[in-house]
């Protein structure tokens, strides 16, 4: 848009070929969605996106054919709106697809903790390993320095230094006797142990981490259930405008059939790249997420909504 009409970059064939691809790239990535959320009976934006970018292709195409040879033929070319609402679009469900893979790596993170092998007494003389989803409640287990607490569990026999900084947040080192409870996941800094489970599977503290930072990224606060609720009425809306401007602009304005289209179709264009319907959600899950990462579990998207109204702040020693 911004060259001379009689750079090489003006010839329409050149504009389609290089917008083929895009447009067919952007018809695949959306088109399904868009399809699914119709059959449903809740338009997406996907759907705008694709009607923005096809009236504007089409558009062109066709005032490309009509108008090939003459000197109005540039002001019927949107190839280059079309390329750039669907890269724009695209570029951003990237990003948001980045933020949420960094988001769930927190979660990643703290299940990694589980995924390790324990050591199962099966006689007195006769030990076995065994996975972490193996593990029974009454079993016992030898943890060893350096070895994490395979499963939640009290100290049968043995004393030791655990690291349990992974659930309180403190830093130094905590000695465990005979008789004390461990939670699955700390670490034994020093000493030799043998403990007996007694919670297992979903039941432990970790899981019940696990699944807590699951349902809070889950959990919708006001602001995006505000999202969803605009989102669903948002299409027919832009629709029913991008109509009103079509017949306005031909019948009451008498404007060309050509210019009332154009109009419609930039509705439609404008419309498309609607942030409401990805900035919300992006926004609470990577909080969320940096939050789960750095220690700080938030039950859930509303609360987080709320600490923002929060003045004050108290702060145990840890």
């Amino acid at each position: 848009m911004f060259l001379a009409d009689d750079h090489f970059l003006q010839n329409p064939i050149l504009q389609i070929i290089l917008c083929l691809p895009v447009y067919s790239i952007g018809l695949i990535h959306f088109g399904k969605s868009a399809i699914k959320s119709i059959k449903i009976g809740v338009p997406n934006m996907d759907v705008l996106i694709m009607m923005g970018t096809t009236a504007a292709f089409a558009y062109s195409l066709t005032g490309t054919f009509l108008h090939w040879g003459t000197n109005e033929l540039h002001q019927f070319l949107f190839f280059e709106t079309t390329a750039t609402i669907i890269t724009l679009v695209l570029l951003g469900n990237t990003l948001e697809n980045r933020s949420v893979k960094q988001t769930t790596s927190a979660i990643q993170e703290l299940s990694a903790m589980q995924k390790l092998m324990a050591t199962r007494i099966i006689s007195e003389e006769k030990t076995e390993q065994i996975p972490f989803k193996q593990i029974q409640k009454g079993d016992v287990l030898i943890v060893n320095s350096g070895d994490k607490i395979p499963s939640d569990g009290v100290i049968v026999q043995g004393t030791g230094i655990l690291d349990e900084s992974m659930l309180t947040g403190e830093s130094e080192a905590v000695h465990k006797v005979q008789k004390d409870n461990v939670t699955g996941g700390t670490i034994l800094v020093d000493g030799n142990l043998k403990i007996k489970v007694t919670q297992v599977g979903k039941q432990t503290v970790l899981s019940q981490i696990i699944e807590m930072v699951k349902k809070a990224q889950n959990d919708k606060p006001k602001i995006q259930r505000l999202g969803d609720k605009i989102s669903a009425i948002f299409i027919p809306v832009v629709l029913g405008i991008s109509t009103i401007t079509f017949f306005v602009s031909y019948f009451a304005l008498n404007i060309s059939m050509a210019d009332a289209l154009m109009r419609a179709v930039a509705v439609l264009v404008i419309s498309c790249p609607c942030a409401m319907g990805l900035a919300t959600p992006t926004a609470v899950m990577v909080g969320l997420g940096r939050a789960a990462k750095s220690g700080i579990l938030i039950k859930g998207g509303s609360t987080l909504e709320t600490f923002a109204k929060v003045k004050n702040i108290f702060f145990d020693k840890t």
